[in-house]
């Protein structure tokens, strides 16, 4: 699922207005070489594209958790990385994790969503 969030002075919520943004397979990019994604381009509605909007593509019988990149407009960029002195806007991000995957030793609490 993708979705257009903005900060509220408290946390992010979904921008319910934005349903003029669509969502392009194409600038979906992964770190990782034999990874892809599956669909056609998906505009939101409410600030979402729901959960079967597209698919991402791993070689057969892989498991894990691997980044995933968004070449998204300019308007949707920001500091992610919240790099110090830096006015650099960068691309959105997150992870993509396909079958059963014990995660980071480091990690103490994962919770998935599922809607």
């Amino acid at each position: 699922e993708f979705r257009t969030e903005f900060w509220s002075g408290t946390a992010f919520v979904v921008n319910t207005d934005d349903s003029c943004t669509t969502i392009d397979p194409a600038s979906v990019s992964f770190s990782t070489a034999g990874l892809g994604v599956t669909g056609g381009s998906y505009p939101l509605s409410s600030g979402l594209t729901g959960a079967t909007s597209l698919s991402a593509t791993v070689p057969g019988g892989s498991t894990g958790v691997w980044p995933v990149f968004y070449a998204a407009p300019d308007w949707l960029k920001y500091n992610w990385l919240e790099e110090n002195g830096s006015q650099v806007a960068d691309n959105p991000s997150s992870e993509v994790s396909v079958g059963r995957f014990r995660g980071n030793k480091r990690q103490i609490f994962w919770q998935e969503r599922l809607n």
